[in-house]
């Protein structure tokens, strides 16, 4: 029996907190936060008639106070009421958990010294121990990894990323990091930083691999956030987008939440 699903539309919301206004001598004070909500919108990629989609999304409009895509199969009435719940649920989840503005306007970013990203080759084909585990495209890959999550770490105002190459630990020469039992907490430390990144790209086959990460802090090499992404598929030109998407929703997106 053939079954056939019609994609949903994928709903875009966006929403801004405003926390801080100037007084007339130049002081900030504190207000509550005010919420702007601009109107839903949706794609309906089904390719079959309008069902009245407008009139039900204007329904769904709630609280809103961040940027993120969904898409949900299914398109009736019962479809549409899960995706209220579900939507309305996270936006009081996240209002519930941000700080006022006035208190993230006030932090300081946390000075990071993101290493270079290893390779660790468990596959089949890895090359002996007296042999670098990565080759040249396996190497230009890898920087192509550290370069994205650099950026994205950069662009974020809870850090300021640090400049490692004046590091000349072996351990970071040697791309080895992520076997030197923290070492790289005291190096971080060197270079200026409150915190060091590690991250890893594990080989497990010629098409499948697995990233990990871990962030210590520099003075006492406590590790205060580590993630897996678990088994991914893809060559290495997919590594990039794995580190990302892992860094991302696991040291971003989790910290926003704190």
């Amino acid at each position: 029996m053939s079954r056939s699903y019609v994609s949903l539309p994928a709903i875009t919301f966006t929403g801004f907190l405003y926390g801080l206004a100037p007084t007339g001598s130049g002081a900030v004070v504190s207000q509550a936060a005010g919420i702007e909500i601009d109107d839903f919108s949706y794609l309906d990629t089904s390719g079959e008639p309008s069902t009245g989609h407008q009139e039900k999304l204007l329904a769904l409009t709630r609280r809103i106070l961040f940027e993120r895509r969904y898409t949900y199969r299914g398109d009736n009435d019962e479809a549409w009421g899960r995706a209220e719940i579900f939507v309305s649920r996270e936006f009081r989840e996240k209002l519930a958990g941000s700080p006022p503005t006035s208190q993230v306007a006030d932090r300081e970013p946390t000075k990071l010294a993101v290493f270079a990203f290893e390779l660790e080759d468990t596959s089949a084909g890895a090359p002996s121990i007296s042999e670098s585990a990565a080759d040249a495209a396996d190497a230009t890959e890898l920087t192509k990894v550290t370069d994205a999550v650099r950026k994205m770490l950069a662009e974020s105002p809870r850090y300021r990323v640090i400049d490692v190459a004046g590091a000349k630990a072996e351990a970071v020469k040697a791309r080895a990091l992520h076997d030197c039992s923290g070492c790289d907490a005291a190096i971080a430390l060197e270079l200026g930083a409150d915190q060091s990144l590690v991250g890893v790209i594990r080989r497990v086959s010629r098409t499948e691999y697995t990233v990990r990460f871990w962030v210590r802090e520099a003075r006492t090499g406590a590790v205060v956030a580590n993630a897996d992404s678990g088994l991914r598929m893809g060559a290495n030109y997919s590594w990039s987008r794995g580190a990302v998407r892992l860094v991302s929703d696991r040291l971003l997106e989790t910290q926003s939440q704190q």
